[in-house]
């Protein structure tokens, strides 16, 4: 009697034993559960911010990189130039990169560099006009020294330029300058 109650003590013991791991097991199976609908979910999650991504990275090119192209294309007079936005994706961030090509070849350098400055000038100017756009804002667009690096022969071109797009948006463009012919 004393084996058989020492017997179903232990079994007894196995027993509550073995249906703490029956439900130990059954919380991690439907804890496993949700972490592959969480994996699942976030996989998708990936493809829709991938489509959102590639979805703004044309949007950009036709509300920055087309504009700057053509200001760039008309200060200049050279329709081999172009300016391109390109977003990359790294682990932890987005990465944005500016380029001017030259027949589809990325020029070397830093963009300040080329053209002594006078090409970034006509590249930001345009950027801000597009951000202006962009944010909706109304009001006169205030300019410090817009094309203080641009070569004479380049400055009517970028007025003219400048003066087309405002007209066009509906802005007014003040700008700080030392320069003659911006102030004319």
């Amino acid at each position: 009697l004393n084996r058989f109650r020492t017997a179903k003590d232990s079994y007894l013991k196995d027993l509550g034993a073995h249906e703490g791991r029956i439900t130990e097991f059954n919380d991690l199976t439907e804890e496993l559960g949700d972490v592959n609908h969480r994996i699942e979910v976030r996989g998708k999650s990936m493809l829709i911010l991938e489509a959102v991504a590639t979805s703004a990275q044309e949007t950009i090119r036709t509300l920055i990189d087309d504009p700057v192209t053509a200001a760039l294309q008309t200060v200049y007079q050279d329709d081999t130039l172009a300016f391109r936005t390109e977003i990359e994706r790294t682990a932890d961030r987005m990465e944005v990169t500016f380029q001017i090509l030259r027949d589809g070849e990325e020029t070397p350098g830093p963009i300040i560099d080329s053209e002594g400055g006078g090409l970034a000038d006509v590249v930001t100017f345009t950027m801000r006009i597009c951000l202006f756009r962009l944010l909706g804002c109304s009001g006169p667009l205030l300019l410090d020294e817009p094309f203080r690096h641009l070569d004479r022969h380049a400055l009517p071109r970028v007025i003219g330029f400048a003066r087309q797009v405002a007209e066009q948006m509906g802005y007014a463009l003040s700008a700080v300058t030392h320069s003659p012919v911006i102030a004319r």
